[in-house]
């Protein structure tokens, strides 16, 4: 029988965190559920804990590149897509953790709004260090509500906004229609790379918002940051791709402005700085 959800995680080097992010998935409240563990060329014994947990429960399935080749989170995300074969789609990273209750809820609104390609929930910012000091902060796309919202009104929100992208964990796809949009244009690798599925599907589709917390998502020394200028500018380039309306690659083409000027600015702040430093230093000495 096909699965109602497919739940990827993508996985390298995850020893310490992935059985926790396996349990949430076997916690959940909806059981028709596929686990797809797709190891990007761990090193660590990630991949026996992965090996481990699909010769105990038949959901889930094991995979990985040719020749246990590391690959990068985007290719691996490509591969845990082309083998999942549930209805919906779910990521989750190998240290983030799903709710209790979030893949019900997820396929629920995806099954009362059919004409939403995906569901985007918010998501707990959980901030940890290996001393086992901790806490969380709660997402929130205010001033937008929850319900359907039209997919390219909400790219050109994206694009605007510095603090609201979704993150994977917290987001439902229609398998089919989030890999027809994601083959609409290259892969992005590395930062960025929840966005730019994201910008893929809402050029295409709508989707329905939900300003609701349905997974908590591990910010560690490791996490990625979403700060850095010169690789955002690099992103909103790759947009160039991607087939979008005239109104949002106005957006994308002022957002990409603002950044370079941005760049610059920051660039002759450090040239400048030093040379008055040197002067300084020559008019103290005389």
């Amino acid at each position: 029988m096909q699965p109602r959800v497919s739940v990827v995680i993508s996985f390298y080097n995850g020893a310490a965190f992935i059985r926790e992010a396996i349990a949430s998935v076997v916690a959940q409240s909806l059981s028709e559920w596929e686990l797809v563990l797709v190891d990007d060329g761990s090193t660590d014994s990630s991949a026996v804990i992965a090996k481990d947990f699909v010769a105990a429960d038949r959901r889930a399935r094991y995979v990985t590149h040719p020749g246990r080749a590391n690959r990068g989170l985007a290719a691996s995300r490509v591969l845990g897509s082309d083998t999942a074969s549930g209805l919906y789609l779910l990521f989750l990273d190998h240290d983030d953790i799903l709710d209790p209750e979030a893949l019900e809820r997820l396929a629920g609104l995806l099954e009362a709004h059919p004409r939403a390609a995906a569901v985007l929930a918010a998501t707990r910012f959980w901030t940890w260090d290996a001393s086992g000091s901790s806490r969380r902060r709660v997402q929130s796309y205010r001033p937008l509500r929850s319900g359907m919202v039209q997919g390219r009104k909400f790219l050109r929100y994206l694009v605007l906004s510095d603090d609201h992208h979704p993150h994977v964990c917290s987001m439902m796809f229609r398998r089919k229609e989030f890999i027809a949009a994601r083959d609409t244009a290259s892969t992005w690798h590395g930062m960025y790379e929840d966005t730019a599925l994201l910008v893929k599907l809402l050029a295409k589709e709508d989707v329905y918002l939900l300003d609701e917390p349905v997974s908590d998502y591990r910010i560690t020394s490791n996490s990625m940051s979403f700060t850095s200028p010169r690789r955002y500018s690099a992103f909103l380039r790759w947009t160039r791709e991607v087939p979008l309306d005239a109104r949002s690659r106005a957006v994308v083409i002022r957002r990409l402005v603002s950044f370079e000027l941005m760049r610059f600015l920051s660039g002759l702040r450090r040239r400048v700085a030093p040379s008055r430093a040197a002067r300084t230093y020559v008019h103290e000495a005389k």
